[in-house]
Parts: C-alpha cells; sequence; structure tokens
C-alpha cells in the first residue's frame, strides 16, 4: 500500500522534505529495551521510488547503533538493526554495515545530497538484480 507519511523531529522539518510517495505502512514494534520502535519500508518494484523517499528512509533512524540498509527478496528496502551477515535469508542484498557515530543514517546524512544520491543509484542499479548479495562499493 502506498501512502503518505510523515513523522518528522520538529528540528528537522527543514532538512528532511516529507513528499512521500512510496513508502509503505510503517510497521512498530517493542525492543529488547521495551522501547516502541518503527520500521519504515521503501518499495522499490517499478523503480518509481524518488530521492526524497530515500532520503526518508535514511533519516527513518538515529546513528546511534549500527545500522544496514538491506532489501528483501519482494523488494522491499529498510534500515536493519541486524547487521553482517546474520538473518539474510530472505535478503536480495545488502549494503555495507554502517558503524554508529558515522553519520550514515539520521537526520545529518538525510540532508546530504550526494550521499542520499549514491544511495538512491545504488538501490536503482541494483533492484532487482544486484550485481552482489553485499554491495560495498557504490
Amino acid at each position: 500500500m502506498l501512502f503518505s507519511w510523515c513523522n518528522t523531529h520538529p528540528d528537522s522539518a527543514a532538512a528532511v522534505r516529507c513528499r512521500v510517495k512510496s513508502l509503505t505502512m510503517p510497521s512498530t514494534y517493542i525492543n529488547q529495551e521495551n522501547q516502541l520502535r518503527t520500521i519504515v519500508n521503501l518499495d522499490l518494484n517499478g523503480h518509481n521510488f524518488t530521492l526524497d523517499d530515500v532520503r526518508r528512509l535514511i533519516a527513518s533512524k538515529d546513528d546511534s547503533a549500527d545500522r544496514q540498509l538491506r532489501v528483501t527478496k519482494d523488494g522491499l528496502a529498510y534500515l536493519s538493526d541486524t547487521t553482517g551477515s546474520e538473518e539474510i535469508d530472505n535478503l536480495c542484498f545488502r549494503l555495507e554495515t554502517w558503524d554508529e557515530g558515522t553519520d550514515y543514517v539520521g537526520q545529518k546524512a538525510a540532508i546530504h545530497d550526494e550521499w542520499v544520491s549514491k544511495i538512491y543509484e545504488c538501490l536503482k542499479n541494483n533492484w532487482p538484480t544486484p550485481v552482489s548479495r553485499l554491495i560495498d562499493q557504490f
């Protein structure tokens, strides 16, 4: 289901635009620390996603932990808290793990047009036929 959804932090309103056209319904879960978390998935099918969609995905998690951008065999891209080679059976491909504190995800990362464009092109170029199951150069 495609819809427009925007859950921006007040400090990020100017930095991250909320013109979201191809984000699927976010799901929530309770993590091990009993904190409510939201998962945002970007549907890559049809290649109708935009730079702003990728920007929203990058901004959907903060930089306080290691993260990995993963793409399922069904074409849903998401930022995962599970990194490395764990739980990869249902993945089409994944990008290298981004270490915490490196500003590859979060609000700061989402305002860097060059970074967002690199991720956008990487997703476009590797879905549905990735060059490798682990993409570490893009």
